[in-house]
């Protein structure tokens, strides 16, 4: 049986894996779980856990069948949060994360609560700072941080698998 609290994960982790935050291992550790804590399980996630060599759109895939989307901006801010906390250890990049989530805005159709309206503009703006027609990286850096810093204390709470990729990263 899915859960809320399934659809709310595999809606954060699918968003996590379409902007580089986990790997494919971390979300079949994650499906594993479940099974394993689990008397009943769907078959999703059975399918998930032996997703280890499908392409990374099929997980994502995959994932959405569990999430379709479920709390989806709450998602995004909470992966956003942790996003904060990976670029402060340099485990993560600034420019590959705002590649996938430009990847959300598309999938959205630009339509994005106020909060997170600063996404549909952080990828061009690397693109700018990049061609050096406008700005420069440091300067987008800067920006993309303060902005994910804004989600840090609101929406850092995350299980294991998260806090364990940013450490492995």
């Amino acid at each position: 049986m899915i859960t809320g609290s399934h659809k709310f994960e595999a809606e954060s982790l699918r968003i996590a894996l379409i902007c580089g935050c986990v790997s494919e291992d971390e979300i079949i550790n994650w499906a594993d779980e479940i099974i394993l804590e689990n008397e009943k399980v769907d078959y999703i996630f059975i399918e998930i856990s032996l997703s280890g060599k499908k392409p990374i759109q099929d997980i994502v895939s995959l994932l959405f069948q569990i999430s379709n989307k479920h709390e989806h901006f709450n998602a995004c801010r909470r992966v956003l949060g942790r996003m904060s906390f990976a670029c402060e250890t340099g485990s993560q990049s600034l420019r590959r994360f705002a590649g996938g989530l430009y990847q959300i805005v598309i999938e959205n159709s630009y339509e994005l609560p106020s909060d997170l309206i600063f996404l549909i503009d952080i990828d061009d703006e690397y693109a700018l700072a990049d061609s050096g027609t406008y700005g420069t990286i440091d300067e987008v850096d800067k920006r993309f941080t303060e902005a994910l810093n804004s989600f840090r204390n609101e929406h850092s709470s995350l299980p294991d698998w998260y806090s364990a990729a940013l450490h492995n990263k």
